[in-house]
């Protein structure tokens, strides 16, 4: 998971205490992130992920997620697929 500091992309000052852990098991990696969004303005809110990534060439991943997200003004999941390649 990306280290997204997510309190501040809408302009407003806060905290993102988040925890992340994945564990390679050969081509496989799965992947659980939780985070803690605390901004100034008074929202606060939390969101929890699990994923899985498989690697498909020593550079070139594949991965799918998904993420809960809890915050004052509701609950959304999300799901996200993708493939990394690093040049």
């Amino acid at each position: 998971f990306s280290g997204d500091a997510i309190a501040a992309t809408d302009g407003k000052e806060g905290t993102n205490i988040q925890l992340q852990a994945g564990y390679k098991m050969g081509k496989l990696m799965p992947k659980i992130k939780y985070s803690m969004i605390n901004k100034d303005v008074g929202e606060d809110g939390n969101a929890f992920s699990v994923g899985l990534n498989y690697s498909l060439a020593k550079k070139t991943t594949a991965y799918v997620y998904y993420v809960n997200h809890d915050e004052n003004v509701g609950d959304r999941q999300s799901a996200i697929a993708g493939v990394s390649h690093s040049f």
